[in-house]
């Protein structure tokens, strides 16, 4: 909780560098996996983070500065809540495909479901 001051702004600007990168890396193999896997709306519920990443790699922002974080807590803030309403909307859809392949699965093999 670094806006209370809780941690200094030196280890909390190292613990979270570690995770900038892979993160980009992973939304963007994820993104690609979409685009060419022709899942089109999953691609575009992803691309605005892409968009916003991108941006972040070509003004090379991928690291966090000590001195400045809290200047730029408030905004990377709106950013992360961004992330994770665009990271829900992704996993309810794929939740719902999901949902829809297996029904489709037992209705097209006349299969009946049961718990036992």
């Amino acid at each position: 909780n670094s806006r209370d001051d809780l941690l200094n702004s030196i280890d909390f600007c190292k613990k979270l560098n570690e995770f900038v990168l892979p993160e980009i890396a992973v939304h963007f193999a994820l993104t690609a996996v979409l685009l060419l896997t022709g899942h089109w709306l999953g691609f575009l519920i992803m691309l605005p983070i892409a968009v916003l990443d991108g941006r972040r790699l070509q003004m090379r922002q991928t690291r966090y500065d000590p001195t400045s974080i809290f200047v730029v807590l408030s905004r990377e803030r709106r950013v992360s809540i961004i992330k994770v309403v665009s990271y829900m909307v992704a996993f309810f859809y794929c939740l719902f495909k999901l949902i829809a392949a297996l029904v489709r699965t037992f209705i097209g093999h006349g299969r009946t479901f049961s718990l036992n």
